[in-house]
C-alpha cells in the first residue's frame, strides 16, 4: 500500500513538473519568459506563505490542545467509546499532527495561489489621481488595495473557522470537552483556548465590518427607475455607514471579552455580547435602513437620491471612457430631400463596389457643444468617405487563436472578440485589442463587456493594449495604447518589459488600427442612458435612448459598422466605427448618431428633440418596399444562385437630413475589405440601388440638390476615382490605387458637403 501511494505521488509530481517545464519552454520560445517566471514565482510565494501560515496555525493549536488535555479519572461511557480512537492516534501522534496541519495548509496554499493577480495589482498599484466623493480616498484603494484586504480577511476568517473546528475536535478526543457530561462540559484550559480563538475571529469580523463601509461604494442595487445602480444611496449613507461602524465597535467589544476568557474562566459575558451583536446586526443592518427608506426616502426619493445619483453618473461616464465624448446638436429636418417616393436604380456597368458609407462624425472639439450643422469643410475632413475594394490582409486564423495567444502572454488582459488582419511591412498579422478592466470602480454602473458573448462584468474598461500576432510564426507583440490608464501602468510595473511603449508603434501599423467593437458596443449601451448628465433628468428617464434592434432581423441589437475615414495629411484611410440610437413610440425614430475614430475619440450627433427622423428599421423597411430594389436583388440572387447578406446599415448626417447606405454581398463576405455587389442608399423619400456608392448617391442626392453643379461635379469625380481604382487594383499598381482612394474620399466628402441644407 505504501509503495503504491509513493508511486502515485511520484507520478503526480512528474506530471506537474513536466507541465511546468513545457510552459517554460513555450514562454521562452515566444520571448515572454519573464511572464512565466513572474506568475510562477508569485503563485509559489503565495502558496508557501499562506500554506505555511495555515499549517502553523492549525498545527500549533492542535499541539496546544493536546498539551492542555484534562487528566482522565473516572471514565464515562462517552470517554470509553473514545479511548480506542485516542489509542490509535497516540500510536502515530507525530504523523497525525503533521497530517492535520499539512492538509489544511495545502488547501489554503492552493486557494491563495489563485489570487496572484490580486496580489500583483496590490503590490504594484498605481494611483488614479482621483478620489471618491465619500471617503476621499484615491480610487486605487478600491481597485487595487481593497480587493487584497478582502482576500486576506476571507483567508483569515476561513482558516480560523477551520482551526476552531480541528482544535475543538482534539479537545473532545482527549476529554477536555464532554458533550454528555451533566456538569461542566468544558475544561478551564479548553474554554480559555477556544475563547482566544473566538476572540480572534470576532476581531476579524470587526475588521470586516469596517471594510464593508468602503465596499458599500461598490455594491449593486436599484434606485427607483434607474438601471445598473452601483454605490451608496441615501439610505446607505444615512443608516448603512453608521450601522457598520456600530457593528464594528460591537465586534471589537466581543473580541476583547473573548480574549479575556483565560482570566475570567467564563463564556457568559462574551456570549451575551455575541448575542447583542447579532441583535444589533438585525436592528442596525436591516430594520433601521428599512425605516429610513420607508419614512424618509420614499416620500421624496428624487430629491433625496439626487446627490448620490450624480455621483453614479460622473463615475460611470469616467469609468467607461464616455465622459469626453463630444456631443453636437444636429437639428435634422426629418424627411429630407425631394422626390415623390418610390425608388430609382442605377449602375455604371462596373463590378465591385464601395465597402460602406462615411462615418457620422461631427466637428465637436471645435464646436464646444454648440448647436450647429457640420459645415462642408468639416464634412470633407471629418465625415469621410467610402474605401475602394482591397485584397485581404491575412489568411483566416483558427477561431480565437490570436486572442488565446495574447491572453497566454498577458493573462491580466481581456481581449476583444473580433481580431482583424492587417499587412505591416510585408508581414501578415492579426491585431487583437486588449482591455484592462476592473469591477471595483466606486459608484460606476456595471455592464457586460461587448455584445454579451464574453460574459465579463466590468465597471471600468480601457482600450489599453494593441497586440499583434504574426499570422505565420504566431509571435505576439504588445504595444501600449492608452498612456494614462493606471491599471495598465500597474501591470506594466508587475511585468516589466512585456508591453512596448506607445512610441514604438510604427506608422504603418498605426494606420491600420481601428476602434475595438466590444468596447464600442459597451460604450454605446452606456451612453444610451448616461448621455444625460443632470441627475434629475436621469432619474425621470424621459431622455433615455435605446440601441436600435438589428433591422436585418435575427434578434439582438443593431451591430456597429466600420467605415473608412480619411485624415488630412495621411496617405491612407483609417477606419471609424459607427452606430445609432433611437427613441419615441415603438423605438423607431432616430435620436442620435455615434462614431469612434481609431484614436479613441467618441463623437455623438444629437438630433433635435421633436423632430421625426426615420430610424434604421424604417430605412430597412423602405428598401424592402421599393419594387425596383426588390427586382434588382431578386435578379442578383437568381443569376448567382447564392444567398444575399447585408453589411451594416449606416446613417450619415447630410444637408440637414440623414442619408442611409447599406452594402449587399453574395454569400458571406470574406477578407479584410470585402467587395459588395450592390449598394443601397436612401435620403429623405428617395431610395436607390447601384453597383457602387457614387452612383447610388447620385440617384438620391442629385434630386435633393436640385441639379447643384458642385454636387454633380463631385459625384462625377467620385465615380471616375472609383473606376480608376478598380483598374489600378487589377493591374497591381498599389501606389496609384492609394491615390485613387484619396481622390474617392475627397470627392465623396465634397459631394456630401455640397448637399444644401433643407
Amino acid at each position: 500500500m505504501r509503495t503504491a501511494l509513493v508511486a502515485v505521488l511520484l507520478a503526480g509530481l512528474f506530471a506537474t513538473a513536466t507541465a511546468v517545464w513545457a510552459d517554460r519552454l513555450w514562454y521562452d520560445s515566444v520571448g515572454y519568459g519573464g511572464v512565466w517566471s513572474t506568475v510562477l514565482s508569485t503563485r509559489a510565494l503565495l502558496f508557501l506563505a499562506f500554506g505555511l501560515a495555515t499549517s502553523l496555525l492549525v498545527g500549533v493549536n492542535c499541539w496546544l490542545a493536546y498539551r492542555l488535555r484534562a487528566p482522565l479519572s473516572a471514565m464515562s461511557e462517552e470517554q470509553r467509546s473514545l479511548e480506542r480512537y485516542r489509542w490509535a492516534v497516540d500510536r502515530h501522534r507525530g504523523r497525525v499532527l503533521a497530517l492535520a496541519a499539512l492538509v489544511p495548509g495545502l488547501v489554503a496554499g492552493a486557494a491563495a495561489s489563485d489570487d496572484w493577480r490580486t496580489w500583483l495589482a496590490y503590490d504594484h498599484g498605481t494611483r488614479f489621481g482621483t478620489v471618491d466623493p465619500q471617503f476621499h480616498r484615491d480610487l486605487s484603494f478600491y481597485v487595487f488595495t481593497l480587493p487584497w484586504y478582502r482576500c486576506l480577511l476571507g483567508f483569515g476568517l476561513t482558516v480560523l473557522v477551520a482551526t476552531l473546528a480541528i482544535t475543538a475536535l482534539v479537545h473532545y478526543l482527549y476529554g477536555s470537552i464532554q458533550a454528555q457530561a451533566r456538569g461542566r462540559r468544558f475544561s478551564g484550559a479548553a474554554q480559555a483556548h477556544l475563547g482566544v480563538l473566538l476572540g480572534l475571529f470576532t476581531a476579524l469580523k470587526a475588521v470586516a465590518y469596517w471594510l464593508d463601509r468602503y465596499a458599500l461604494e461598490l455594491k449593486d442595487g436599484s434606485l427607483g427607475p434607474v438601471r445598473g445602480w452601483t454605490g451608496l444611496d441615501f439610505t446607505d449613507a444615512t443608516a448603512g455607514l453608521p450601522g457598520r461602524a456600530i457593528l464594528c465597535c460591537a465586534a471589537l467589544i466581543c473580541a476583547v471579552l473573548f480574549l479575556l476568557t483565560p482570566l475570567r474562566r467564563s463564556w457568559t459575558v462574551p456570549m451575551i455580547g455575541l448575542g447583542l451583536m447579532a441583535l444589533s446586526s438585525v436592528l442596525v443592518g436591516t430594520v433601521y435602513p428599512a425605516l429610513v427608506q420607508q419614512f424618509q426616502v420614499r416620500a421624496d426619493q428624487k430629491a433625496k437620491e439626487q446627490p448620490y445619483l450624480q455621483r453614479n453618473i460622473t463615475a460611470t461616464r469616467d469609468a467607461f471612457g464616455i465622459a469626453a465624448a463630444g456631443v453636437t446638436a444636429y437639428p435634422a429636418a426629418g424627411a429630407s430631400g425631394t422626390g415623390n417616393g418610390g425608388g430609382t436604380t442605377g449602375g455604371d456597368g462596373t463590378t465591385g463596389g464601395a465597402g460602406s458609407a462615411a462615418a457620422p462624425h461631427s466637428d465637436a472639439a471645435k464646436a464646444s457643444g454648440s448647436a450647429r450643422v457640420p459645415s462642408a469643410a468639416s464634412a470633407t475632413a471629418a465625415l469621410g468617405g467610402l474605401r475602394l475594394p482591397a485584397p485581404a490582409a491575412a489568411a483566416p486564423a483558427p477561431a480565437d487563436a490570436p486572442g488565446a495567444r495574447v491572453l497566454a502572454v498577458a493573462p491580466w488582459l481581456s481581449v476583444d472578440g473580433d481580431p482583424y488582419p492587417v499587412t505591416v511591412g510585408g508581414r501578415k498579422e492579426w491585431v487583437v485589442d486588449g482591455y484592462t478592466t476592473s469591477d471595483d470602480y466606486p459608484y460606476a454602473a456595471r455592464a457586460t463587456l461587448g455584445s454579451g458573448g464574453s460574459g465579463v462584468r466590468v465597471n471600468y474598461v480601457r482600450d489599453a493594449v494593441k497586440a499583434t500576432v504574426d499570422a505565420k510564426t504566431g509571435a505576439v507583440t504588445l504595444y501600449q495604447w492608452d498612456r494614462t490608464d493606471p491599471v495598465l501602468s500597474t501591470w506594466m510595473k508587475a511585468f516589466p518589459g512585456t508591453v512596448r511603449p506607445y512610441a514604438e508603434i510604427g506608422a504603418d501599423l498605426k494606420s491600420e488600427l481601428r476602434y475595438p467593437e466590444d468596447l464600442f458596443t459597451t460604450q454605446q449601451r452606456m451612453l444610451a442612458d448616461y448621455h444625460v448628465t443632470d441627475a434629475a433628468s436621469f432619474y425621470d428617464g424621459g431622455d433615455a435612448w435605446q440601441v436600435p434592434a438589428d433591422p436585418a432581423g435575427g434578434g439582438g441589437a443593431q451591430p456597429p459598422a466600420y467605415l473608412s475615414l480619411p485624415e488630412p495629411g495621411r496617405p491612407t484611410d483609417s477606419t471609424a466605427l459607427t452606430g445609432a440610437f433611437v427613441t419615441g413610440s415603438g423605438k423607431k425614430e432616430l435620436a442620435a448618431l455615434i462614431s469612434a475614430d481609431p484614436h479613441g475619440t467618441l463623437r455623438v450627433l444629437d438630433l433635435a428633440p421633436g423632430t421625426s427622423t426615420p430610424g434604421p428599421a424604417a430605412a430597412q423597411a423602405a428598401f424592402g418596399a421599393d419594387p425596383l430594389v426588390g427586382t434588382q436583388l431578386a435578379l442578383l440572387r437568381g443569376s448567382s444562385g447564392s444567398s444575399l447578406s447585408y453589411g451594416g446599415l449606416v446613417a450619415l448626417p447630410v444637408g440637414g437630413g440623414v442619408l442611409y447606405t447599406e452594402a449587399v454581398y453574395l454569400g458571406r463576405p470574406t477578407g479584410a475589405r470585402p467587395v459588395p455587389e450592390k449598394v443601397l442608399a436612401m435620403f429623405g423619400s428617395r431610395t436607390a440601388i447601384a453597383s457602387d456608392l457614387p452612383t447610388a448617391l447620385s440617384e438620391v442626392l442629385v434630386g435633393a440638390g436640385s441639379g447643384s453643379s458642385g454636387l454633380d461635379a463631385s459625384l462625377s469625380a467620385a465615380r471616375q476615382a472609383y473606376q480608376d481604382g478598380v483598374a489600378d487594383l487589377g493591374r497591381g499598381d498599389t501606389a496609384a490605387y492609394r491615390a485613387d482612394r484619396e481622390r474617392l474620399a475627397a470627392a465623396l466628402g465634397a459631394a456630401l458637403g455640397a448637399v444644401p441644407a433643407n
